[in-house]
């Protein structure tokens, strides 16, 4: 006989993970997975932070061949997208796009390009390829996926000192305008 050899594999993710999705929560942003890997894989990843997200679980399979409303909704509703064609995943952002969305793709590969191209804001990793380096407008230099969401936190703070700041101008000058 033989020895039986047992060999694990796992992904694990990066503890920083667990922080960004918490600020995103915090800021109203609502993520969605889109993957080439399975999508109870990537479910069970971000199960393992402790993550709950609003959407359901999808292959890209059971989505690639619907069209219009249904196409539409099953976007809406669902969250992890797994198993997805590059041409699937700029579909899927360019119908969050048209919903409404402000959509900022993360990708790091050759097979994020069509996706990164589709969006608002494409972002790449700096470890990724070359391509999706090129097409994106931002390339995080140390892989952290929190940092982009710190900006994120950082802007809407400006945005919204900036909206306080016009308020108080208006009200002023109008004051002002008023009393001359």
């Amino acid at each position: 006989l033989r020895p039986l050899a047992i060999i694990t594999l796992a992904d694990v993710l990066r503890p920083e993970v667990r922080t960004a999705f918490t600020m995103m929560e915090q800021l109203g942003i609502e993520p969605k997975l889109i993957s080439g890997d399975n999508p109870a894989t990537v479910a069970a990843l971000i199960a393992q932070l402790g993550i709950s997200l609003k959407g359901g679980t999808v292959a890209g399979a059971e989505i690639e061949d619907l069209t219009g409303e249904a196409f539409s909704d099953a976007v809406a509703v669902n969250s992890v997208f797994g198993r997805v064609t590059p041409a699937l995943k700029a579909r899927i952002v360019t119908e969050l796009r048209d919903q409404g969305h402000f959509v900022a793709m993360v990708g790091d590969g050759a097979n994020d390009v069509q996706a990164l191209r589709a969006a608002d804001v494409a972002v790449a990793m700096a470890s990724g390829t070359s391509t999706a380096r090129a097409v994106a407008g931002i390339v995080l230099l140390d892989d952290s996926f929190e940092a982009l969401i710190r900006g994120a936190k950082e802007a809407t703070a400006v945005l919204g000192n900036a909206a306080r700041l016009s308020k108080l101008f208006i009200a002023k000058s109008l004051y002002a305008y008023l009393l001359i």
